[in-house]
């Protein structure tokens, strides 16, 4: 990830223009933007600024329930017993912010795209609400993250004003570029052993954020081999085979073992349990299935059986 592009990020974040309430950041999962974002965040929590996190795929398309949600990460349930709507918001968010002693506040909400379950009219109060806050108190950020853009997120849903948003696009490393950064951000690493392992991982990872951690592991564990043996170890057999079961581990996927002790051993399979490599929506339509098994005989005629009704004639 470029620095020039976080640049970017924190200083529009940063920004004391109050005009500048809603920044969108967007990217596919596999370019490590929830990732770098939280570091990001993190280190300007560092910097005295307040940052809670929501999520709109868990709202479900009810304003209530995101404010709810907002109102126990802030914890505003102290300065105000309800908040249900978007004046209890602003009102409690004007309270608490005045006791705070911080530069600003970043509400960060992930899944972007479940906007589309929320009405217009709700949505554009919602994401209005930092216009509202006392020009004396500290700013108020809301900070997005999905995987297509704000503009696509709008064109198909028509439920967002027409009011630009920032966005920054966060691409994809190719190989080549995610070798040259982890070899800049890990010096203590040898850049043969970084090449290697991203060659060995990058067709099932391409998370230069998860590569790093990938590059560690198999690091600490060849320094830890080394201290036990009292030798340099040169073998990439070794390094290729714990490489692909700390990928197995890391991502949980059925991933081949090779056991390079052994040079005539067969393949090993790796089987992870089902739930592991399950997608999360899948994982909600099998708890929801179980749910309705329980159901009432007559509920599911009621959905699954034509019932005639006769009327009798006076």
């Amino acid at each position: 990830m470029t620095p020039s592009l976080l640049g970017r990020v924190r200083g529009c974040l940063s920004s004391p223009a109050r005009c500048l309430s809603h920044l969108h950041c967007f990217g596919l999962q596999e370019s490590g933007l929830r990732e770098t974002v939280g570091q990001m965040l993190e280190e300007m929590q560092q910097n005295e600024w307040k940052v809670v996190y929501c999520d709109f795929l868990y709202a479900d398309g009810s304003l209530k329930q995101l404010l709810i949600s907002l109102g126990d990460a802030l914890h505003l349930l102290r300065v105000r017993s309800t908040i249900h709507t978007i004046k209890d918001l602003i009102e409690a968010l004007n309270h608490k912010l005045r006791e705070d002693s911080c530069k600003g506040l970043i509400i960060c909400l992930d899944h972007a795209e479940s906007v589309s379950s929320f009405t217009s009219s709700a949505i554009n109060a919602f994401f209005d609400f930092p216009n509202f806050i006392d020009q004396e108190n500290p700013l108020v950020r809301i900070l997005t993250l999905g995987e297509r853009s704000w503009q696509a997120i709008n064109a198909t849903n028509f439920t967002i004003g027409q009011i630009p948003v920032p966005e920054f696009y966060f691409p994809i490393m190719d190989k080549d570029d995610c070798i040259s950064l982890l070899c800049e951000v890990l010096p203590e690493v040898e850049s043969s052993l970084v090449k290697f392992v991203v060659d060995a991982a990058y067709i099932h990872c391409i998370s230069p954020n998860r590569l790093a951690k990938l590059v560690l592991r198999v690091h600490d564990e060849i320094e830890a081999a080394s201290k036990t043996d009292k030798t340099s170890i040169r073998n990439l057999n070794f390094s290729a085979a714990f490489c692909r079961k700390a990928m197995a581990e890391m991502l949980g996927t059925n991933t081949v073992v090779l056991d390079a002790k052994k040079e005539n051993a067969k393949p090993k399979v790796e089987q992870q349990p089902d739930y592991l490599v399950m997608p999360v929506f899948q994982r909600y339509l099998l708890l929801a299935s179980f749910c309705a098994s329980n159901n009432a005989i007559s509920t599911d005629k009621r959905f699954f059986i034509k019932v005639r009704v006769s009327f009798n004639k006076d």
